[in-house]
Order: structure tokens, then sequence, then C-alpha cells
């Protein structure tokens, strides 16, 4: 079958615009209408056009689009995947079948702007991670030191003692055996 449409593409561009009314985010995302012979009818990159005359100079129906997509959209429904877009953008698009019309819609965006925020989370929980071991590693050699400093003492007095100097004594702070110890 054949389908006639006169189709208002400054209503278009409204229509599929990923950003709405806000001019001011960055381009990261897009959405484009792809035919039966997958071609570009649409991308939301060319904004607000006034007329089809506009559009046809910008690529509509001339660049081809992803064609793998189109026939996957008109054959199971809709879907999604990581892919390269008809710019060359690596993008994760997310796609769906307009059956009355025979099109696919695309929307996407780009995979660094998708993934920045795992990335900086990662990065951030690497730095917690080094931070957590290095306060591990120095309350491990402050723990050791508390704890060696008595027994070094209590050798070097026991060494003395063995040199015959009976009258070496050692002050331990705290509780404990190794204070006993000292006292005995």
């Amino acid at each position: 079958g054949v389908a006639v449409a006169n189709i208002n593409v400054a209503v278009l561009g409204r229509l599929l615009n990923p950003y709405g009314f806000d001019l001011s985010t960055v381009n990261d995302q897009e959405v484009h209408l792809i035919n039966a012979q997958h071609l570009l009818l649409y991308s939301s990159d060319w904004g607000v056009v006034k007329d089809e005359n506009a559009i046809v100079p910008l690529g509509a129906l001339t660049m081809h689009a992803e064609g793998a997509m189109y026939e996957q959209a008109i054959a199971v429904g809709p879907g999604a995947r990581d892919t390269l877009d008809y710019r060359n953008h690596s993008v994760f698009a997310g796609y769906a079948p307009i059956a009355a019309l025979n099109w696919v819609v695309v929307a996407s965006i780009d995979r660094a702007s998708a993934l920045a925020p795992v990335q900086a989370q990662e990065l951030r929980t690497s730095l917690l991670q080094g931070l957590s071991t290095l306060l591990l590693i120095g309350f491990a050699i402050v723990l050791a030191v508390l704890t060696t400093r008595p027994i070094v003492a209590l050798a070097r007095a026991a060494t003395l003692v063995e040199a015959g100097d009976l009258t070496a004594r050692v002050s331990l702070k705290g509780g404990g055996e190794l204070r006993q110890l000292g006292d005995d």
C-alpha cells in the first residue's frame, strides 16, 4: 500500500525535539525518523524548520539511516541497542515502529553522555577505596607501634639485667599483662 501525507515539518520539529523548549541544554540527544527505504526523514538536530524545502539540503530523503535497526523495529517491534547512528556517533538508541506509515522513530543519547555519571561514580568509588586503604595502613602502623613499644622496652631491660645491671627498671603505663611483667 501507499501512504500519502501532508506533514507539517515545523510541527514535526517541535514534536520530536528531545529537549522540549529548553534551548540551553547540551545537544547529546537526538530523535529521527527513518522510512522504508532506510532514508532519513527528519532529525531533531535540524531544529524547527519552516517547511519541507528547508530539510532537503539537510539530508532528508537523501541520507541513509540505520537500516538494520529499521528492519528489526518493523519485524519485532520496539527495542534498544548500543550502536553507531547515521551520524557515526556511538549512541544508546531506543526505537519503535510507526506501523501506519511504515516508519521507525529512533531516540538516542551519546554513549559518553549516558555513561558519564557511571564513570564519575566509578572515580569517586576508587578514590574512596584508596583513601580507606591509606587510613587502614596508617591505623595498622599506629597500632603496631603502640603494641611493640612496651615489648621493646622490656627487651632492653632484660638485656641490661642479663649484662648484670639488676637496677634496670621499666615504667609501663596502662593495664594488662605487659605492665604487670614490667613491675615484676
